[in-house]
């Protein structure tokens, strides 16, 4: 007998049962089809984001959370314009919806659990304003070996002129722009000669990282406008795009910080990181004055429980193993 007529009531009964499956499958199907048409209609909403699509907007009001008033060291951001609080939103955006912005905030939090604490005695001492511990995000990340195309470098991302004009030192030897006590005094100095020069923090943040030439320029090309215009909006176009993004990142971050909560970041506490910061000073007497006065650093690691190498990642300002006579700042793992 043919084979194929042996297997016809088992194809009959697979054919049967497979028709009362998708029967009872077609609500299935249609939940199907209507979540597929859903996931295009969000995605169309996303695409118009930019376009001003509000109500994908409102549906992340509870993400995107926004004061209803924001001041800046005492200064107060003008949210009334919908161009500002737009730019702000997208910005904030940027930082706390996508998975890889939310990864960078997290290594912001950690970073600031150890130079947190510093740069608030820092600022406390010179009576400045506290908000400013932020600006090194916004600058490098908090990146001590962090080097621009303008040759701008360490946490402060401080130009060659200006770090020999505030006294830092760059030789062969060292780059006290990668030392984050001297480098920090520094740039406070150099922010507070700007508030100074403008009075006020909403100039002097921008004026750090353009520099004062264009902001005295669009100061008078300005003179009718307030300077809210010239920071935030780009009156005139003199600041250009990478300081206006720069305005609202450093005012991102600042909302960041104080509403983390609101911003769905765990309240998790970072531990600083297990250093010490030690004044050392290198000295020859006694020895051959012929010679050059100099010190291993293993042999100065050695005096604290630690190898050159690691004293050398802790120190990214020295440049080698062997330092000369003189004073230096050196991270150093605590001793328990």
């Amino acid at each position: 007998m043919n084979r194929r007529f042996l297997n016809a009531p088992l194809f009959l009964m697979f054919f049967v049962f497979s028709s009362k499956l998708f029967a009872q499958d077609t609500s299935l199907v249609n939940e199907l089809a209507r979540l597929r048409a859903r996931v295009d209609s969000l995605a169309t909403q996303v695409i118009g984001l930019r376009s001003g699509n509000t109500e994908l907007e409102d549906a992340l009001h509870g993400l995107l959370y926004m004061p209803q008033e924001i001041s800046i060291c005492g200064e107060r951001v003008p949210l009334e314009d919908i161009h500002v609080a737009q730019k702000l939103r997208e910005t904030l955006a940027s930082l706390v919806v996508s998975r890889s912005g939310r990864q960078r905030v997290l290594g912001y939090f950690r970073d600031l659990a150890h130079y947190g604490p510093f740069l608030d005695s820092a600022l406390q001492r010179e009576s400045m304003c506290t908000d400013l511990k932020y600006l090194p995000i916004v600058e490098s990340e908090f990146n001590l070996r962090a080097h621009s195309s303008a040759s701008a470098v360490g946490m402060w991302q401080i130009i060659p002129s200006t770090a020999r004009r505030l006294g830092l030192r760059i030789n062969g030897v060292v780059d006290e722009r990668r030392d984050p006590t001297l480098s920090t005094r520094a740039a406070l100095r150099h922010l507070k000669e700007s508030y100074v020069r403008y009075g006020h923090w909403l100039l002097a943040i921008p004026a750090y990282n353009t520099g004062d030439p264009n902001v005295i320029r669009s100061l008078r090309m300005n003179r009718d406008s307030s300077f809210f215009n010239m920071i935030f909006l780009k009156a005139n176009g003199v600041l250009n795009n990478e300081t206006m993004d720069y305005n609202y990142l450093f005012i991102a971050q600042i909302l960041i910080q104080r509403f983390s909560a609101r911003y769905y970041f765990s309240s998790e506490v970072f531990s600083p990181w297990d250093t010490e910061v030690r004044s050392y000073s290198v000295r020859c007497a006694g020895r051959n004055r012929r010679a050059p006065c100099s010190k291993n650093l293993n042999e100065i690691a050695s005096e604290f429980g630690t190898s050159g190498r690691a004293l050398l990642w802790l120190n990214p300002h020295i440049k080698g193993f062997v330092l000369p006579e003189g004073d230096y700042n050196l991270a150093i793992p605590r001793r328990h």
